[in-house]
């Protein structure tokens, strides 16, 4: 029996273990089992989110694709059609996505020249790509617009497709050539302008010069640039120069200055320089532009004007020392001795015979007449009374006869056509050269003849006053101070005229004038019908009138 127990409890035992076994293999399984399925509901969640994610960029893509700021095309690489298009694309052409899928660009018409598209088709094809092209393209109602444009060649789905985007740049291309053309007119103004142009940037460098700036100086535009302008500055007067500059650039005003500047042939020349400033459109300051005027004429005008200002002053005191000196030493002194001669024939008229005191008074008459006629004289040369009385031709015959008489010199006087009624300031013009040429004359010339002409022809008064003495070189004055030429070019050239001296030493000298014809009322010199033919001259010699 204990044999029997014994074996029905070793095999109860591997019962046990046999379930025990079973049940844990079971365990197992459905530990695997239930492992198994968690890792697939994990790889379910990561394939869903992969899902997801590629849902959203597809998303955004389209969205990129569909409203980005540029046009964006894809094509088929074999046949050239469309296979979609964006908004912008609508909107940039006027066609509709319905209307171009599945066309070609040639069926719509899009490109302008089809040249210049199958040029860049074989480009692309061959590098695979096409970077920033431009193009001509035409809208669907017609207008003809500018596209600058890039492609990419790519595969999708097996298929060789094009990828392109492209911006309309019409407005860009016409502000540019705006641009251009307004440098283009500008450059031609500036180049054509008889001024010196500059032109700088916010840091007062140059940045250009016109082609006058170029010929003055005789440099290149390069040697101007930056700073190299200031090569030209006189060194005196450059920094006087870069004050005013700098205290317009501080304050961002206009300014003006003087200084010399060196011209091609080492010469420096007086320039008057005007810039103002540039801005840009947010205010900032972009530089200056500028131009210099030679005005070395007018400083040497104005110092001339002033020296021989000087020199008149001088000449008018030299006159009015001569004029009291005449009047103190000879006129009164004569007078003097008649005031003496009568006072002796007063007291002496009762010891003198009636013949002695004939005599006496006829010396004391001629005495009277002589000073009297030297003071006629005298006035006629501070003021020709007989111009204002009798007009220029009867002045001047005057003249010429007085100077013959005084200098014994023979004066041929030849006076045609001249309008009675020749304006005053004309006249007195034309008069006063004809003396200071007989002035000189009788200093300078030598000369045994003198041949004064005044003719009126076409509207103008010409004067010539010749002479046939030593001459002399015009170049060089004739006077101390310079100034027997010089005023009387300046007296005809006060009424419009002009003055001119033809001389050389050993030829004689020949001074020419012409002056308009311009008459007290305005009329024309060809309708005067009262015109002056060499009329007689009233000469008072002597107090008794003489015709000549």
């Amino acid at each position: 029996m204990a044999q029997t127990a014994s074996a029905a409890q070793s095999g109860y035992l591997a019962k046990v273990v046999i379930l025990g076994a079973i049940a844990g293999i079971e365990l197992l399984i459905i530990v695997s089992l239930l492992r198994s399925r968690s890792e697939s509901h994990a790889t379910q969640a990561v394939l869903e989110r992969k899902e997801q994610q590629l849902r959203k960029s597809e998303e955004m893509f389209s969205k990129a694709f569909r409203q980005g700021p540029m046009t964006v095309t894809l094509t088929s690489a074999a046949t050239q059609r469309y296979i979609d298009v964006n908004e912008t694309y609508e909107r940039m052409t006027g066609y509709s996505r319905e209307e171009v899928l599945g066309r070609t660009v040639q069926e719509i018409g899009l490109w302008v020249d089809g040249d210049e598209r199958t040029r860049l088709i074989s480009k692309l094809v061959a590098e695979r790509h096409l970077r920033d092209v431009e193009f001509h393209f035409r809208r669907k109602d017609g207008v003809i617009r500018i596209a600058q444009a890039s492609a990419e060649l790519i595969e999708l789905a097996g298929e060789e497709c094009v990828l392109g985007v492209a911006a309309d740049i019409t407005d860009r291309k016409r502000a540019e050539q705006a641009v251009g053309e307004s440098e283009k007119r500008f450059r031609l103004l500036a180049d054509s302008a008889p001024v010196l142009m500059w032109l700088t940037d916010g840091d007062s460098k140059f940045t250009d010069v016109n082609q006058a700036w170029l010929k003055f100086t005789g440099r290149s535009k390069q040697d101007e640039l930056n700073e190299g302008w200031i090569e030209s500055i006189y060194p005196g007067d450059l920094e006087s120069y870069k004050h005013t500059y700098g205290k317009a650039l501080a304050s961002r005003v206009s300014f003006a200055a003087e200084h010399r500047m060196r011209r091609y042939d080492g010469e420096y020349c007086w320039m008057r320089t005007h810039a103002v400033p540039r801005f840009l459109e947010n205010g900032e300051l972009a530089g200056y532009i500028g131009c210099c005027i030679d005005v070395t004429n007018e400083k040497e005008a104005k110092a001339a004007r002033a020296e021989f200002s000087g020199r008149l002053i001088q000449a008018q005191e030299k006159e009015r020392m001569r004029i009291a000196r005449e009047l103190h030493d000879d006129i009164n002194q004569r007078m003097a001795l008649l005031a003496n001669g009568i006072e002796r024939v007063i007291h002496a008229s009762g010891n003198h015979s009636k013949a002695e005191q004939t005599r006496e008074l006829d010396d004391l008459w001629k005495l009277t007449n002589e000073i009297a006629t030297d003071i006629q004289h005298l006035s006629h040369q501070l003021h020709p009374s007989k111009l204002h009385y009798l007009g220029l031709g009867t002045a001047v015959r005057d003249a010429c006869h007085e100077f013959s008489r005084q200098h014994r010199i023979s004066a041929e006087c030849n006076v045609q056509g001249l309008p009675r009624d020749l304006d005053e300031d004309v006249s007195l013009s034309l008069f006063r050269t004809v003396q200071e040429a007989l002035r000189n004359v009788a200093r300078h010339s030598g000369a045994a003849e003198v041949r004064v002409e005044l003719i009126q022809d076409s509207g103008v008064v010409k004067l010539s006053v010749s002479d046939n003495g030593i001459g002399f070189d015009p170049s060089r004055p004739l006077d101390p101070l310079g100034l027997g030429l010089v005023s009387m070019g300046e007296r005809l050239r006060s009424v419009g005229g002009e003055f001119r001296i033809r001389s050389s030493p050993g030829d004689g000298t020949q001074v020419e004038g012409r002056v308009p014809a311009r008459l007290k009322r305005g009329r024309s010199a060809h309708a005067a019908g009262d015109q002056e033919r060499v009329p007689p001259s009233l000469l008072t010699v002597g107090g008794e009138p003489e015709i000549t």
